[in-house]
């Protein structure tokens, strides 16, 4: 009978944290954020000033715990993979594990795979702070793959992700919402190419579009721009992601038998990418610069009026920032190229080999 009463109490805890996350999860729609917040339950929590009731924070473990496990066990287990610990790895995980109170942080990296977020996070830090989520990052992942159904959205939203409207534009509510994280001394990590690029270089948009644009999304630049305290941001770069989980190259569609293992993976931090002079000089030009607020009822509509539009400066202002992000990209790609030298993974090797069309049941 004893173990009757386990399983129906194991039962009853999983319904209820289910049921939590289930009850918080994010709106992909990004309405329930703004305009009927005080009717609907299920973003009270997107409010970053709040803090969280018990049986999300339990949902949160439920779902982030094993997944980091799990991440682990198949890089460290099933691939080979090398994180470089140096001191700019030290001083991450000092930022991640006590940094002041209220000191936001944004991390960005190169895109490679479909994995890369939980799986290169989970072997990025230590145990000690994979397996508390109250420590972990909130990221973004676009409506149409996280958030289709609700049952999805449960889940990605108890593992601590917002939804983004992919080619939804700087003036998007939903990169607002995501701010407000920072705002409130979070830590939040984006993939600023806004999708996976599997060339072995930083991509996000192409000739002749990133020479006068820059390769990056200028969104990282927004969100550093008018933080209401400028945020630590430190760059890191990985490398044979793209092995792991390969992609079509014409339709970027993952293969089919994805993920292959026993591939060489690495991981580096960088240094910490300053932004103040920048920031400084903008406002010396143009006058200072609005701030968003971590509370939606702080900002109110006044936050997503200044949100929906930007100045010629502004965005002269994100570019410049966003450029800085990718010089630091670009210098850990070169510090690893430099490295690895001829094993240095470019495409994927299902790829590069023409295997990838026996997958797909073309040759």
């Amino acid at each position: 009978m004893a173990w009757r009463r386990c399983l129906a109490g194991a039962g009853a805890a999983s319904a209820s944290l289910s049921g939590a996350a289930y009850y918080y999860r994010p709106d992909p729609s990004g309405e329930l954020l703004d305009k009927r917040r005080s009717m609907s339950p299920n973003d009270r929590c997107d409010d970053a000033t709040e803090a969280e009731p018990i049986l999300l924070r339990g949902a949160r473990s439920a779902v982030m715990t094993p997944v980091a496990v799990l991440s682990r066990a198949v890089l460290f287990g099933l691939n080979n993979t090398r994180l470089v610990k140096d001191e700019r790895h030290a001083r991450l995980v000092d930022l991640v594990r006590d940094r002041p109170e209220g000191e936001p942080l944004l991390t960005v990296a190169n895109h490679a795979s479909t994995l890369d977020d939980p799986a290169v996070m989970a072997v990025l830090l230590p145990w000690d702070i994979v397996v508390r989520p109250k420590l972990m990052r909130w990221s973004i992942c676009s409506q149409e793959i996280c958030f289709e159904t609700k049952a999805i959205a449960s889940f990605f939203g108890a593992g601590k992700v917002l939804p983004i409207e992919r080619g939804g534009g700087l003036d998007q509510k939903l990169l607002l919402n995501f701010s407000r994280k920072l705002a409130a001394g979070g830590w939040c990590h984006i993939f600023p190419e806004g999708k996976t690029v599997q060339t072995g270089t930083i991509g996000g948009r192409s000739p002749p579009a990133s020479r006068d644009l820059g390769r990056l999304k200028w969104g990282v630049g927004r969100m550093i721009a008018h933080a209401p305290r400028t945020p630590q941001v430190v760059p890191f770069f990985h490398t044979g992601m793209q092995n792991l989980v390969a992609e079509d190259p014409a339709t970027k569609d993952v293969l089919p038998r994805q993920p292959q293992f026993f591939n060489n993976i690495t991981v580096r931090v960088g240094d910490a990418i300053e932004v103040a002079d920048l920031l400084a000089q903008h406002e010396d030009e143009h006058g200072p610069l609005w701030k968003y607020s971590a509370a939606v009822a702080q900002g109110g509509a006044d936050d997503e009026c200044k949100w929906a539009s930007c100045s010629a400066a502004d965005k002269k202002l994100y570019s410049a920032i966003t450029r800085r992000v990718e010089a630091a990209l670009h210098a850990l790609e070169a510090e690893a190229r430099l490295e690895l030298g001829d094993a240095y993974p470019t495409v994927p090797s299902v790829v590069a080999s023409g295997d990838y069309l026996v997958l797909l049941g073309e040759q």
